[in-house]
């Protein structure tokens, strides 16, 4: 989407009308088909906390999926996506993720993936995501349903940003969101109409607090190590 507003790459040299015949297409594409919609993002350099390095388990595709912060975010987004469909059908895996490739980090979550449906253990970790299915693909494979991906993300991003100026909703925003209201609250700012649309963007304590925790729980040695991470997690709540 920014290359699309600032008429790059793909989109060099295209003029006013035919932006807004994309931008028509992608706001028809959500209304119609999107079932739900989630959003999370963060300020990276308010983060000061390394993301995990090393491992002490066997399972150290775990810890090398975690290791950048599309991870971290893509892992709430499913958790966020996994909720509203595990509500919808009563515990049966609803969703086949499809991810944009080419993003920093990737391959390893992929390869997190594939380990989680790999070992019957981690099934409960699938159940929380409602996932039946990974794959990624190029943008051109899929146009229509990334193009629609960038728009949230971008009006999600333009709305955090407009929030801390206290400027009203972009009109394009209310359009698809239909209703709700962004609020600062605990986590930071949250947008939230409970039935289709979540959208959070945490700030700077709990960024540092998700990204730690990540760190000392995939490096845990022993059971009580485990738990003094959990016990970080809860006492910092």
């Amino acid at each position: 989407m920014t290359d699309l507003h600032n008429r790059k790459k793909d989109f060099e040299g295209i003029d006013d009308d035919e932006v807004d015949k994309i931008m028509l297409c992608v706001v028809a594409i959500i209304r119609k088909y999107a079932a739900n919609v989630v959003a999370v993002s963060c300020d990276l350099t308010l983060l000061t906390e390394p993301f995990p390095m090393t491992s002490n388990s066997r399972d150290e595709f775990l810890t090398t999926a975690f290791r950048s912060p599309y991870a971290a975010m893509l892992y709430i987004c499913m958790w966020a996506m996994g909720r509203f469909a595990n509500n919808h059908s009563k515990g049966r895996r609803e969703i086949s993720y499809v991810l944009e490739s080419g993003d920093a980090g990737q391959p390893a979550f992929v390869s997190y993936i594939q380990g989680l449906m790999a070992e019957p253990k981690f099934g409960s970790q699938l159940d929380h995501y409602s996932l039946s299915a990974l794959t990624s693909k190029s943008k051109d494979q899929i146009e229509g349903v990334f193009h629609s991906a960038d728009f949230f993300a971008w009006e999600w991003a333009r709305q955090v940003e407009r929030h801390k100026k206290t400027l009203p909703m972009r009109k394009s925003f209310s359009i698809v969101t239909e209703q709700g209201q962004s609020d600062s609250d605990y986590f930071g700012l949250t947008f939230s109409d409970r039935r289709k649309n979540f959208f959070r963007h945490y700030d700077e304590r709990h960024l540092n607090r998700w990204v730690r925790f990540l760190r000392e729980g995939l490096g845990a040695k022993t059971s009580d190590d485990l738990d003094e991470a959990l016990n970080q997690w809860t006492a910092t709540r």
